[in-house]
């Protein structure tokens, strides 16, 4: 019988024990509960609504090591700074008495000492060394550019924005027809020294050698006898007219049409028409001599002058002479034009 008393005692203890260890756990578990939200909750508001630039703070920072002022600083604003510890060592604060915001603040507490902030984008700044000599002024640029017109000597490209194929100058996007020029730098940097070489550069034109000499021009599967000099179209029958074998050192450009011209020009042919445009007199005094020596006995020489005859400009001229003495790789082959 005083066993099972005692046995009764225990159980009891035992009871009381395992009832107040959970009624303890039940009030701590709805602690963490509630408090875990709240600071959640204030961790959010502060990370949303970071303290603006020019937020007026009251600060009273005594001057001092400048790692102290500027965790003063920080403190009072309520913002954020990032830098590295040792960038601050041995640096020495002002301090800082007054209403100012807080970028303003800032910039006064770091004045003299090399260190400069930069706003992050999150908020708050970060401290980094002021690049040696401090800003730089660059000198001004100016950029200027000349706009293409028709005549493309002197412009170094191998484009043009105007053509002169139908009498007068038209732009090229307005003309509804294929239409390539060959500059006189392209003619230039490719030595294309003759005009049959030009056309032979240029897309869409085939030329066929005649047995009596020169070539006939093929486009699109026509022949076209329509050459334009200047504008001026002129007739080219099969038998007569410029071999196109003489220099092109007079030329400023070649226009070539692919397609039916008729409409544009009056009477022309499937094929299209080649506009051979020669220099024109020169706006200021120029002396050009050129010498040349190759293969096979090739010698020549270029020479170029021109200017303008009166003060104003209104009368110029141009004077080209090519000359060249060549022989061949093939035996009784010569050609001096």
């Amino acid at each position: 019988m005083e066993y099972r008393n005692r046995f009764i005692q225990l159980f009891s203890r035992l009871q009381h024990k395992l009832l107040t260890i959970t009624l303890q756990g039940i009030l701590l578990s709805l602690l963490v509960s509630i408090t875990v939200p709240l600071l959640h909750a204030a961790a959010v508001e502060m990370a949303a609504a970071p303290p603006a630039a020019d937020e007026i703070h009251t600060f009273n920072v005594p001057a001092g090591p400048l790692d102290a002022a500027l965790d003063h600083f920080a403190h009072t604003a309520g913002v954020n700074l990032y830098y590295d510890a040792a960038l601050l060592d041995g640096r020495q604060s002002k301090g800082l008495s007054g209403n100012y915001s807080i970028a303003s603040a800032l910039s006064r507490l770091l004045a003299g000492s090399g260190i400069e902030a930069a706003p992050q984008p999150g908020g708050g700044y970060s401290l980094r060394r002021v690049a040696a000599g401090g800003s730089t002024v660059l000198p001004p640029i100016t950029v200027s550019a000349d706009t293409l017109g028709t005549t493309t000597e002197g412009t170094g490209s191998y484009a043009t924005r105007n053509v002169t194929l139908f009498g007068s100058e038209q732009s090229l996007k307005d003309i509804p027809q294929s239409v390539t020029v060959i500059t006189r730098q392209k003619i230039d940097d490719l030595r294309l020294d003759t005009l049959d070489k030009v056309l032979e550069n240029t897309p869409g034109i085939t030329l066929f050698a005649r047995p009596g000499g020169g070539s006939d021009i093929y486009s699109r599967g026509f022949i076209t006898n329509t050459i334009q000099y200047d504008g001026v179209p002129l007739q080219r029958g099969s038998f007569w007219g410029n071999p196109f074998a003489a220099s092109s050192i007079y030329l400023d450009r070649v226009e070539v049409l692919r397609g039916a011209q008729g409409l544009l020009e009056g009477v022309g042919n499937p094929a299209g028409a080649v506009n051979v445009v020669r220099k024109r007199g020169l706006a200021d005094t120029v002396f050009n001599i050129e010498g040349r020596i190759g293969s096979w006995s090739n010698y020549g020489t270029r020479l170029e002058a021109g200017g303008p005859w009166d003060e104003k400009g209104r009368l110029r001229s141009r004077a080209v002479l090519d000359y060249e003495d060549k022989e061949s790789f093939i035996d009784d082959v010569g050609r001096q034009p």
